[in-house]
């Protein structure tokens, strides 16, 4: 049996990194209140911040509210073990460990999931 790859600390400290943008937070598509004024920024979060997949399986990344990711700006730091496409669905290439990127739209926030890869049984 191989070993399994341990998730990194940085899975923890990356769960949401967020820097409040010098814009108004009014859109409701960024988590924010569409008929608010105020400058504070709400960050989304993603429905998995952690994941584990078999190569070959997929699996769709979506915000914690459950609406889809549709704008396509999604990366993987290694696209060699997974990577995602426009509609956030990541698909596991070779085992390996990555981090999936995802702006927040209308915020300079940054959402992770870091993504396990093992061999397919």
């Amino acid at each position: 049996m191989k070993k399994k790859v341990a998730p990194v600390l940085l899975a923890s400290l990356l769960l949401l990194a967020c820097t409040p943008s010098a814009s108004k937070s009014g859109d409701a598509s960024n988590g924010g209140d569409a008929g608010s004024s105020s400058s504070e920024v709400t960050c989304s979060s993603l429905n998995k911040t952690t994941l584990r997949l078999a190569v070959g399986e997929t699996f769709e990344l979506k915000w914690s509210d459950g609406s889809t990711l549709s704008y396509g700006s999604a990366n993987s730091s290694k696209k060699d073990v997974a990577t995602i496409d426009e509609h956030g669905l990541i698909t596991a290439i070779a085992p390996g460990s990555t981090n999936i990127t995802v702006p927040v739209p209308g915020t300079r926030c940054m959402a992770y999931c870091y993504v396990t890869v093992v061999e397919s049984e």
